[in-house]
């Protein structure tokens, strides 16, 4: 069940439903090295961008993510994403071109029923494309965290709290929620929707996720870090072109890149 999609409407602390398949419906995530690569990049570009993630699963040739942006919109976070792992998989296949189909592609969640549904969909995908025959069997997926109530970088208590305050019970429903066979109990949207009424997460209604920002140092704690000399501190900071600090500045960029800057952020 796909829902219509609605013109894209962004805002700070929204959460979304985001979705993007390989070019022609290509296999994009091809192994488990691919499938943790691009994982990778959704935890490191966490500490870049300060969103936060609810759920995801990666499949053969697309993914679903559900997030919530904080400070950076979202079209910057999922460029980011997408072109990094773009120019790996290129890089590993020895390919040029697109990886990914268009634009990505997003949905506003705008009340609990459909995040609820939302969730379910998500962590069934594998289910439903005949990859196995059962949720908790696909590894590539944050049902892991749920079902293992683990916090890292999946915060998994707004849905949680929405099935129930009551951590036992709503585990329980969340179990109830992803064994229910699709071919003959499938949980409709609209059957979620009149047992959870429509909450705008506008209202405040809803239980804010703890903080989930990660440290991400500056360009001048990075080089503090260093370990250099005040002669060398300042004539890198001045731009300077000396050949005996070519080996210092490809340091620095290295370990800039590392904590995701852009080459233009670091000239």
């Amino acid at each position: 069940m796909v829902l219509s999609r609605k013109p894209r409407l962004e805002f700070k602390g929204a959460i979304y439903h985001v979705f993007q398949r390989g070019n022609n419906k290509e296999h994009i995530f091809c192994d488990p090295i691919e499938k943790g690569y691009f994982i990778k990049q959704i935890k490191d570009y966490m500490s870049v961008y300060n969103f936060e993630l609810f759920a995801y699963v990666i499949m053969d040739n697309h993914y679903h993510l559900i997030l919530r942006t904080n400070e950076a919109a979202l079209n910057k976070i999922m460029h980011s994403i997408n072109n990094v792992y773009s120019k790996f998989y290129n890089y590993r296949h020895k390919r040029t071109g697109h990886v990914f189909e268009e634009r990505y592609n997003s949905k506003l969640v705008e009340d609990d029923a459909y995040l609820i549904w939302l969730l379910r969909y998500i962590h069934r995908n594998p289910v439903k494309a005949h990859m196995c025959d059962d949720v908790s069997k696909y590894k590539w997926s944050s049902d892991f965290f749920y079902r293992k109530g683990i916090k890292l970088f999946v915060n998994i208590d707004l849905i949680l709290d929405v099935l129930s305050l009551k951590g036992f019970e709503a585990m329980k429903k969340y179990f109830q929620l992803m064994e229910s066979p699709d071919e003959n109990q499938d949980y409709d949207y609209e059957d979620i929707k009149a047992i959870f009424p429509n909450i705008s997460f506008e209202n405040d209604t809803i239980k804010h996720l703890r903080n989930c920002k990660l440290d991400r140092k500056t360009l001048d704690e990075i080089i503090n870090i260093m370990g250099l000399g005040q002669e060398e501190y300042d004539l890198i900071k001045s731009g300077s072109r000396k050949r005996h600090l070519i080996d210092l500045k490809l340091l620095f960029i290295k370990e800039a890149l590392k904590f995701k800057y852009t080459h233009k952020e670091i000239g």
